[in-house]
């Protein structure tokens, strides 16, 4: 037992406050790693009581408890002014903390993923990688040694982007390939006899490190005290504290080093620990504004969330509640943006609350309103697969004889089709692999070959589809064709042939792989004619009258690309889902048939399944003459980056007519249709995260001069549109996943979409509400990065190679 007092040391807070991040709570004890040892920790009145728990012949008390000492940084006396009343209030109000002293290693990459991110994403992300290391202890949760550079610098971008940590992913398999070239864990461990400007220097050479990150890996990992990791929220506090009078915003090196020096002026030789202290501080305040009228405090599960994500399971995994569970989490959210804090002191004040709550209410799905929408969708997709499919207009059977397994190899010319543009993709698959590759694809004059070792090689042009060139559906091809043309003339593709294979999100009437029929047409485009028409003849015509010796071998829905982009690398990829400018749905019918069915869910509700759940700001969408397919297309309206950003406006431009928001005044973007970007609600929420002072900078961009009401209000109609969209899409996956002889296990679910990438909340929301309608499915989400051109490639290879 180390002999401290609790206001010494508090390890309840110091190893859940944002300096390590694989530490778990086992009902009274914490447990976790510390170089080659893993150690069980427990508080008692007297200090703090341990156990190693990975025995070895070597063990020795003496060096045991020294270096838990390291760790806590417990034989250090930190200096703090006399003068610093504000510190010294704070030490004395929150007390018990301790600036650990980390595996250098271990800290680098861990600042690297809390880039933009919250305590605990960042210790899922951490546990992955920790689990890349030797296995010390087997358990309930697994503790491992954290692994070396070699063994990190051999991670694939892929893998890591599939294990859900984004853009971080290239950092960490860049930077670590970076130290490994420079000597390994030698060169980290090396830092630490540098000075710290030396140090610092050499970190911001890596890959995804900034100045911030570099001062938080040398304060906690390289035991630079003077370190100070600064950002808007350390100027804030330092701003009303210590009357800083610095703006938060525009931070060069040449000012992040002034307002530095200032600040170690003010607090010392110990002014890493400061800021440690400071930041505890603000966090507790922020906890306890938070928490102001709620009835009953959010409990903690950070060791279920630890335990769950330690698992070996790629991708996103959601605990399993019960219905009462899911029921009150549900109808926990819906309360919460019922609930507005409004500011505004005016006559109309309680006129405004009212009419805000009536609209937001009937906008809110709960529950039960979710399971009925979940049951009406298994009652269509059954109706659907069962009528013979001349007779429908969803759940359209794609007639894929085999499904590939991504050992497939060819070459293809895919022009992915979505409406407003499209792309001209050239795919060569596992040609890398074969003896007689020919990489002699390159742009003409260029002398550079297009092509590399990758498995699959990707090339892509995107042009442009202009409404007033596509009257008529022969002019519509006419104009792919000759895009197809000059990309295949750009790139010396012109002269061999190359099958060809068209990606649409057009419902189409497959009667083969090569053969479909037009439904409809959609996106905003309307030619003519070409309806009941032969899309892959009209396409192969126009191909042969641009002079290319190609042939069109398949037609396939985006969703249906996108689901097998997921196949490819997933075996167990049951589903694809693309939410962008439109919505839509692709899954294999059943566990054991090759059969994939494109949903076109976009269309659910047609027939009046969710009327009852439409608000007349819906309706006015949905029914308008000025949208495209007036009264279809219902579901689509209420989820796609089209149409979301449509109801906000006409919502907010009747609280601004009714005079209760923005004091009655408009702007044109709010009183012109379409008036409103695609990107606009990803950036208001994602603002929201900041403080409504940058919900109103958001806002002044189209025009909408409010005070914090304001903000606040747009803000929650923003998040309530987001969880409803969130909610639709969940039904109708949790709908079709129950409706097909799935196993409950490792069902993958492949994703594509502009609107789901960018959307800040969105993807979160339609992850959680999905395994909360389920019963015992277990679900994984996975984010596509190669967009329907690959997996339409996939499945061409497949079904040629089949039918030969």
């Amino acid at each position: 037992m180390i002999r401290i007092d609790r206001k010494v040391l508090d390890i309840e807070k110091v190893l859940q406050m944002g300096m390590t991040f694989r530490w778990h709570k086992n009902e009274d004890s914490w447990e976790g790693v510390i170089g080659r040892n893993a150690f069980r920790l427990q508080q008692v009145d007297e200090g703090i009581k341990y156990s190693l728990l990975n025995l070895t012949e070597k063990n020795n008390d003496a060096l045991i408890e020294q270096q838990l000492r390291q760790f806590f940084d417990l034989d250090r006396d930190y200096k703090i002014s006399n003068d610093d009343k504000n510190m010294l209030e704070a030490i004395a109000t929150y007390d018990g903390i301790r600036q650990l002293q980390l595996d250098p290693v271990e800290t680098l990459f861990s600042f690297i993923c809390s880039s933009n991110n919250h305590i605990s994403r960042i210790s899922s992300m951490m546990v992955y990688l920790g689990r890349k290391g030797p296995l010390l202890v087997c358990g309930p949760v697994d503790l491992h040694q954290f692994p070396d550079i070699k063994t990190l610098a051999a991670l694939t971008e892929k893998e890591l982007r599939e294990a859900q940590f984004g853009y971080r992913a290239k950092y960490i398999v860049k930077t670590a390939q970076m130290i490994l070239e420079n000597g390994g864990d030698a060169w980290v461990e090396e830092l630490q006899n540098q000075d710290y400007d030396v140090a610092v220097e050499k970190l911001m050479t890596l890959s995804g490190i900034g100045r911030k990150v570099a001062d938080c890996i040398v304060l906690y990992g390289l035991n630079k005290r003077q370190a100070i990791p600064l950002d808007v929220h350390l100027i804030r506090i330092a701003n009303r504290d210590y009357g800083l009078r610095e703006a938060e915003k525009g931070l060069t090196p040449a000012r992040y080093n002034s307002i530095v020096a200032r600040l170690r002026e003010t607090w010392g030789e110990d002014s890493g620990y400061v800021q440690t202290v400071l930041f505890f501080k603000e966090l507790q305040l922020a906890k306890a504004k938070k928490g102001v009228g709620k009835r009953k405090p959010k409990k903690e599960t950070t060791d279920v969330k630890l335990e769950q994500e330690s698992l070996p399971k790629r991708g996103r995994q959601c605990a399993k509640k019960s219905p009462e569970e899911k029921k009150l989490k549900t109808e926990g959210r819906r309360r919460k943006f019922l609930k507005m804090a409004l500011r505004h002191r005016t006559d109309s004040i309680a006129k405004y609350e009212e009419a805000l709550s009536e609209v937001m209410d009937k906008i809110a799905l709960s529950y039960e309103d979710l399971n009925a929408i979940k049951e009406k969708v298994k009652g269509d997709v059954k109706a659907k697969l069962e009528k013979d499919q001349s007779g429908v207009g969803r759940m359209l059977n794609s007639y894929v004889a085999k499904i590939p397994n991504g050992s497939e190899k060819g070459e293809y010319i895919v022009l992915d089709f979505g409406g407003r543009f499209f792309r001209v993709v050239y795919v060569r698959l596992n040609q890398a692999n074969s003896a007689d590759a020919d990489f002699s694809v390159a742009p003409k004059g260029s002398g550079t070959k297009l092509g590399n070792d990758e498995a699959v090689f990707m090339e892509s042009k995107i042009y442009p589809l202009r409404k007033n060139q596509t009257k008529g559906s022969e002019e519509l091809f006419k104009l792919i064709a000759k895009s197809c043309a000059d990309f295949c003339s750009r790139f010396r593709l012109e002269e061999n042939p190359i099958d060809i294979v068209l990606v649409n999100s057009f419902p189409c009437r497959h009667e083969s792989i090569n053969k479909a029929t037009l439904i409809r047409w959609n996106k905003g485009l309307h030619p003519s004619d070409g309806i009941g028409l032969d899309v892959s003849e009209l396409l192969q015509n126009a191909i042969s009258d641009a002079g290319l010796p190609h042939k069109v071998v398949a037609i396939v829905n985006d969703t249906v690309a996108c689901l097998f982009t997921g196949v490819s690398e997933e075996v167990n990829t049951k589903l694809g889902l693309i939410i962008g400018t439109g919505f839509n749905l692709s899954f294999l019918r059943t566990e054991e048939q090759t059969q994939a069915v494109n949903a076109e869910m976009g269309s659910f509700g047609d027939d009046g399944e969710l009327d009852e759940y439409l608000t007349s700001f819906d309706k006015d969408i949905v029914n308008a003459g000025y949208m495209p397919n007036p009264g279809k297309q219902v579901i689509e309206k209420l989820v796609s980056g089209t149409y979301l950003p449509e109801i906000f406006r006409i919502m907010v431009k009747h609280f601004v007519d009714e005079g209760l928001m923005f004091n009655g005044v408009s702007s044109d973007q709010i009183d012109r249709v379409g008036g409103i970007p695609g990107s606009f609600l990803p950036q208001i929420i994602r603002a929201g995260t900041q403080g409504l002072n940058h919900v109103q900078d958001v806002l002044i961009n189209i025009d909408l001069c409010g005070m914090y009401a304001d903000a606040e209000a747009c803000l929650s109609i923003a998040k309530m549109l987001t969880h409803r969209a969130a909610g639709l899409v969940a039904a109708c996956l949790a709908g079709i996943i129950e409706v097909s002889n799935y196993s409950k296990h490792s069902i993958n679910i492949c994703v594509d979409g502009s609107f789901y990438k960018s959307h800040p909340l969105l993807a979160s929301s339609i992850q959680e509400m999905t395994q909360e309608l389920l019963d015992g499915h277990e679900v994984t989400f996975r984010t596509s990065y190669d967009g329907s051109a690959k997996g339409a490639a996939f499945l061409a290879a497949a079904n040629v190679a089949a039918n030969q």
